[in-house]
């Protein structure tokens, strides 16, 4: 199989306790050689035996420059961060969790001349519009999500010593089957999961917005499920 040429790389897996992650290292684990690091432990829907974990703040740059240099990857895959999108969330959180955190992983990275970073950004960097986004479209977050999401782009992109790769993405979705990992937030904020909760417990499903140009006036939004999403790294990886 091509992706034979990615075995012999050591992979740095950030946010790897999380939900793309989690399901990320499940499918891969066997394949690659992952080092997986996040601030907290797998929790009960991920708990599967996870190769080479390390807990670590991002924002701890002593800790994390401590782990970098005893693993010493090869290619690190950014999907730490704070990904809840809610205005009320105080921007010191974004700031801190996307922007620091990606700032320290840079620096670090150049300290160690490790040279690939692929990043996990959002398609929320964009304008909004009515139309079909294209890669190339206007910039102009319009959530603190965003903004920051965009900003820690900006960092990794003036580094030119960093051989990168940006993704942004709508909405990640469902489940993998062996071993089962969905979706498990605390609070849980994303419509698919609330959904099915409301569907067990019989309850009502409240969705906003009804003057939309659709064919019930609800709005429409994009899904990518999450098997599909995360074989891209692995293509990736293979030409990187």
């Amino acid at each position: 199989m091509k992706y034979i040429k990615s075995m012999k790389y050591k992979i740095l897996l950030t946010g790897s306790s999380g939900y793309i992650g989690s399901c990320f290292n499940a499918i891969f684990h066997k394949k690659l050689d992952i080092y997986c690091l996040d601030q907290t432990k797998p929790n009960f829907f991920s708990n599967f035996k996870k190769k080479n974990f390390y807990k670590c703040n991002l924002l701890n740059k002593k800790k994390l420059e401590n782990i970098i240099y005893k693993v010493k990857p090869d290619i690190i895959i950014h999907l730490g961060a704070q990904s809840t999108v809610n205005e009320k969330i105080k921007w010191n959180n974004y700031y801190r969790n996307n922007i620091k955190a990606t700032k320290n992983l840079i620096e670090i990275m150049n300290k160690f001349n490790v040279r690939k970073l692929i990043f996990s950004s959002t398609a929320s960097v964009y304008r909004a519009k009515s139309k079909k986004l294209s890669e190339n479209d206007q910039l102009k977050p319009s959530s603190k999500y965003g903004k920051s999401k965009m900003l820690a782009e900006n960092l990794i992109m003036k580094n030119k010593d960093i051989n990168h790769i940006i993704l942004r993405f709508f909405n990640v979705s469902s489940a993998i089957r062996k071993p089962i990992i969905g979706e498990f937030h605390d609070p849980e904020t994303h419509l698919i999961p609330v959904s099915i909760t409301k569907i067990f417990n019989d309850e009502v499903i409240e969705i906003f917005g009804n003057n939309y140009k659709t064919k019930d006036g609800t709005c429409e939004r994009d899904y990518i499920h999450i098997k599909i999403f995360v074989m891209p790294y692995t293509i990736l990886l293979i030409y990187y």
